[in-house]
Formats: C-alpha cells, sequence, structure tokens
C-alpha cells in the first residue's frame, strides 16, 4: 500500500506549466558521477537511464537521445547494473543536486517553491517516482517530489 499525501491548496501537484523546471525531462545540463564520463547529459532523466545501463553503448545512446522521453524508452530495454536498486536513489540524489547547483538559476526557482509540499503528480501510474490521484487524494511514494524538497532543504541552509 502506498502512502496519501494531504496536498493543501500551496502544495504543487504538477510538474508542468510553471514548474516544469521540477520535471526531469527539463534541460539541465548534468553529469553522471558513478563513471568517469566528461560529456554532459542534456537532462537528469537522461543521465539517470543512462546510469542504470551495464553496457557502454547502451549508455551512450542514451546520451544521445534526442528527446528525454526518447531516453526513457532507451532505459526500459538495457542490462541493468546489478546494484541498481540500491544505488538509483543515490544517483537520484546526486543529479538533483547538481541541477539546482549554485550558479543555475534553476536554483532560485526551486527555493521561491517555499515550503509547499512537492507531489510529482502524473497520469501514467507512477506511484514510485510520484503519485497518482484517486478519489480526490494523492497516493504514491513520491519520491522525485521527496528528493527535491530535500535538495531545496540543502541550499536553503
Amino acid at each position: 500500500m502506498y502512502p496519501i499525501w494531504q496536498a493543501d491548496q500551496n502544495a504543487i501537484v504538477s510538474f508542468s506549466r510553471e514548474y516544469y523546471f521540477l520535471s526531469n525531462f527539463y534541460p539541465a545540463e548534468v553529469y553522471r558521477l558513478d563513471v568517469f564520463d566528461p560529456f554532459p547529459y542534456r537532462t537528469v532523466e537522461h543521465a539517470f537511464q543512462a546510469t542504470k545501463a551495464i553496457n557502454g553503448s547502451d549508455a551512450e545512446a542514451i546520451r544521445m537521445a534526442k528527446t528525454p522521453t526518447e531516453a526513457k524508452l532507451l532505459g526500459r530495454h538495457v542490462t541493468l547494473r546489478s546494484d541498481w536498486d540500491i544505488f538509483k536513489i543515490s544517483v537520484m540524489s546526486q543529479l538533483l543536486l547538481q541541477k539546482f547547483s549554485i550558479g543555475s538559476p534553476l536554483r532560485e526557482r526551486l527555493r521561491a517553491t517555499g515550503s509547499n509540499l512537492l507531489i510529482e503528480g502524473n497520469t501514467w501510474g507512477d506511484q514510485v517516482w510520484g503519485c497518482t490521484r484517486f478519489n480526490g487524494e494523492w497516493i504514491g511514494q513520491n519520491l522525485l517530489g521527496i528528493m527535491l524538497m530535500q535538495v531545496r532543504d540543502t541550499i536553503n541552509r
């Protein structure tokens, strides 16, 4: 059973429009930290999907994907690292810290969300990284929302 999130009127429940910058699909140059890879990735999604691939040519194909949607689709067909289930949270955390690092214009935009609850609300059924709406409630682990709030707390210190 997934948690139920109580979203008040100030909660941000969609990473679209003015809050699209919170999405992993938003353009933001990041680098993989797990291997020596001097080439930037277009989005957090590109880097995240490439990191899970055990095969270097799969990772490179993902890096070169024209869109984050294409990168995500390619990532569904790679042979996963043996430690991926343990490693993926750390990878996402590192990538989000890069995305909102010092000097990034996105840093101030994340700060401007104040203390609002961030819920990666979606219609595609992702209840691990986000939440889906059911009978007026947000249900899911909301890992991306939680991690973004943790990054926001870190940069506000």
